[in-house]
């Protein structure tokens, strides 16, 4: 997959304080043409009920190359008494709610692909991508019927050793450390002729350690509302965060039987926008992050 953008802003930047390439030289004030990155994509089966999604990604206006979203997955389906069916399953992933089924969660939220060189506010919801490539979580599910599922989870922040190692920038690497965080999800869903309704509740709770050496701790609760009619392949979502709200897409779907291998669909990600470095970049958006929590 490769992704390109031509950025226009209604007023010019600062170009020195812009941080990064253009496709040819370096960023100017306005009217930037930049190559924003380049995916390649693996998935599909490794054995009888195991499965991944994997991305390594290319980063055009940095110029460097990283692992990006990994969902590696086992699952099984049974029958329960009563003719109830059930599928349970385990993710073990490196981006909190990568692994939504019904790409509703910011990691596959629209718009997929955005500016990464326009100024954007820099205080976000965690669920965000702010912990994005840098945490790795284990997280079980369970669907009923095809319209009970649930998720339970838990994540730990990567060392920035690990972190370098998987091709973290230096400038992207978080130093914190995560205490106690839950990730938890409650969904209902139901098939119509043509469509299909969910409702449901997302729910991501951590103290963030902003420095390992040093007790400060931050605690910081998100909380989703979700509210989704799909028809056909066109979603209509009204999603209440923290943070705000957009529309979102899902596919008709409605069963876990299979690990998810849709690369082309996983791959349209929404991309975080790169700020100018005077901003603190990554230290910047965290401490905002944590204020007001």
């Amino acid at each position: 997959m490769v992704m390109a953008g031509l950025t226009h802003t209604g007023k010019s930047q600062d170009s020195s304080a812009l941080d990064g390439h253009a496709l040819v030289g370096s960023l100017e004030g306005n009217d930037n043409l930049t190559l924003d990155q380049v995916s390649l994509f693996v998935s599909g089966r490794i054995a009888d009920n195991v499965g991944i999604f994997s991305q390594l990604t290319y980063d055009g206006i940095a110029r460097h190359t990283s692992i990006d979203n990994i969902d590696l997955r086992a699952a099984t389906t049974t029958p329960l008494p009563g003719d109830h069916i059930a599928v349970l399953g385990v993710s073990v992933n490196n981006n909190p709610g990568v692994q939504d089924p019904f790409n509703t969660l910011p990691a596959w939220l629209f718009p997929y692909i955005s500016s990464n060189v326009a100024p954007v506010p820099s205080a976000s919801a965690i669920l965000d991508e702010a912990f994005g490539q840098k945490a790795t979580g284990i997280v079980g599910y369970a669907q009923l019927d095809g319209t009970w599922y649930g998720e339970l989870g838990t994540y730990r922040m990567q060392t920035p050793t690990l972190q370098k190692d998987f091709g973290i920038a230096p400038a992207d690497r978080d130093p914190g450390a995560l205490r106690s965080p839950l990730y938890a999800r409650f969904a209902a869903r139901t098939t119509l002729d043509s469509s299909s309704m969910e409702a449901g509740v997302v729910l991501f709770k951590t103290g963030v350690q902003p420095d390992r050496s040093a007790p400060d701790v931050a605690h910081i609760r998100d909380i989703v509302v979700l509210l989704e009619q799909v028809l056909g392949r066109h979603a209509a979502a009204l999603r209440r965060q923290r943070a705000g709200a957009g529309l979102a897409r899902d596919p008709p779907a409605v069963r876990l039987d299979a690990v998810r291998q849709d690369s082309t669909q996983r791959g349209h990600r929404r991309q975080p926008a790169r700020r100018p470095a005077t901003d603190g970049l990554r230290q910047a958006r965290r401490c905002e992050r944590v204020g007001g929590h």
